[in-house]
């Protein structure tokens, strides 16, 4: 390609955003000096604010929408935009405005982090995965079994998706070249979809999961996070983990099992690279101790009263001080940017109900919702109505933050909590159905290099999302027993 030819696509690029931007702006705009509706008048003041306020921040809130869609700035910068001009324009206060950032879900998501690079980095990670792997058996049906099962431990040991993505793909393809598979063979991408499974699409089942789950976690109303723990989270989705997992492995075992007789991985494969390891080092044992103990506080919060996030950063100090990480790779351990993004979403869950807009919002949408009165039509629809959002929106943590605090108060009057229905739009939206709506995928299939293409996975997205609707369906009972439904 010539260096006119790739001026030509970079200043496409930019035109292609410029539409974007400029809609935004007018959105915000129009809703700057459009006349406040009589409704939204009514709820603002019911909420102890005005309509003015309410109109406005609705504006910038659209405007953020439209450039999260577009794409047109990093997110935390569409979302830094979004907090300013709620005080600028909408009379909100800085500090109300920004107060998201001293949440507990902020600071657990960096204490998450710091501890899950302390682990990386000792190489005690890579040591669980393949002391893991060398117990299970050495033929495809085994191995398919071994990366599911790792990736679904190792799921809520390491908060960063991509992270996961990145080093299940790798484990997946190197189990493939052991055993020779072809590159686009069904063994190949048989396997390569275990791991995307266990490693990265089991993560709504942990509350420690992902930056989404964190996201959800931090849309919900202060009650609703009260009444939350940990293990509770796990509780409440284990008929979901253990429906798509057994799913998964099922129909990977059904359409991708090689011919009798082909390559097996040897024990002797797996034993030697596990040897190459050696013994565990000072730091690794340190690094071992501070991840159990962690995992523990997160799933005894309940017992010991001590929040998730002080457990965190706790163990992210202890990390710092026993040199598992130096001090200059703080600004690599934690994604920084994903968290002045999460930390600004977040305040959605605080504002909408602070200037009256989720009132006003249920107003609008109750009505196309009037018919619906149990639980199995609340879930269908929010099922329905997230794909449907995730087919234009890149940003899945945008779509959860977004949809829970716009569908929860709708779907209460179903019997549903904002809890369970936030536990449906966060499993729903990790959907990969289109090749360029899942990042953390796209990061997956990145690890292939080219050896798999997205049309051969479409058959696993397909299965994933009804296998995923089915089981919060059939949960309903389960649910109700554990008072997520009414």
């Amino acid at each position: 390609m010539t260096q006119g030819e790739l001026c030509m696509l970079k200043a496409k690029g930019q035109n292609n955003k410029i539409i974007p931007i400029l809609l935004g702006i007018l959105i915000c705009g129009v809703f700057y000096f459009l006349p406040v509706p009589e409704a939204m008048e009514r709820c603002a003041a019911e909420a102890g604010s005005d309509g003015l306020t309410a109109m406005r921040v609705l504006g910038a809130i659209l405007l953020a929408i439209v450039w999260w869609i577009g794409g047109v700035f990093p997110h935390w910068v569409t979302t830094i935009t979004m907090l300013l001009l709620w005080v600028v324009l909408g009379q909100v206060p800085f500090t109300k405005a920004f107060s998201s950032y001293t949440s507990t879900t902020v600071w657990l998501v960096i204490g998450a982090f710091c501890l899950a690079a302390a682990v990386t980095k000792t190489g005690l990670f890579h040591r669980i995965t393949l002391g893991m792997i060398r117990v299970f058996s050495p033929n495809f049906a085994g191995q398919t079994l071994a990366l599911l099962v790792v990736g679904t431990l190792c799921a809520p040991l390491i908060p960063s998706a991509a992270a996961k993505a990145v080093l299940g793909a790798t484990l997946a393809q190197k189990t493939a070249d052991a055993m020779l598979y072809p590159a686009r063979s069904r063994e190949r991408c048989g396997l390569f979809m275990a791991a995307f499974i266990g490693f990265c699409i089991s993560t709504p089942a942990f509350m420690s999961g992902s930056v989404f789950t964190y996201s959800m976690y931090g849309a919900l109303s202060p009650q609703s996070q009260a009444s939350i723990s940990w293990l509770s989270w796990l509780v409440a989705m284990l008929p979901w983990l253990l429906m798509v997992l057994a799913g998964s492995y099922v129909l990977i075992i059904l359409t991708a099992s090689p011919p009798k007789g082909s390559v097996r991985i040897t024990r002797e494969y797996a034993r030697e690279e596990y040897a190459k390891l050696g013994q565990m080092r000072g730091e690794e044992k340190k690094a071992l101790f501070l991840l159990v103990a962690a995992v523990l506080l997160w799933v005894l919060q309940d017992v010991v009263h001590i929040d998730a996030a002080v457990t965190a950063m706790a163990a992210a100090i202890l990390c710092f001080v026993w040199r598992l990480l130096e001090e200059k790779e703080i600004s690599t351990a934690v994604p920084w940017a994903l968290v002045l993004h999460i930390g600004g979403v977040i305040n959605l869950g605080t504002i909408l109900p602070a200037v009256g807009l989720d009132r006003w919002i249920q107003e609008l949408v109750l009505p196309l919702f009037r018919n619906m009165s149990t639980p199995v039509e609340a879930i269908a629809a929010t099922f329905v109505l997230v794909l449907a959002v995730r087919a234009v929106m890149v940003s899945q943590n945008a779509v959860v933050v977004m949809m829970v605090a716009l569908l929860s108060p709708v779907m209460a009057v179903t019997g549903v909590s904002e809890w369970g229905i936030g536990l449906v739009i966060l499993a729903t939206g990790s959907c990969w159905l289109l090749p360029f709506q899942n990042t953390v995928f796209i990061s997956a299939m990145a690890c292939t290099e080219g050896t798999l293409t997205h049309g051969q996975t479409l058959k696993y997205a397909v299965f994933y999302e009804l296998c995923s609707l089915f089981a919060f369906l059939i949960s309903i009972p389960y649910w109700r027993w554990l008072g997520i439904v009414t």
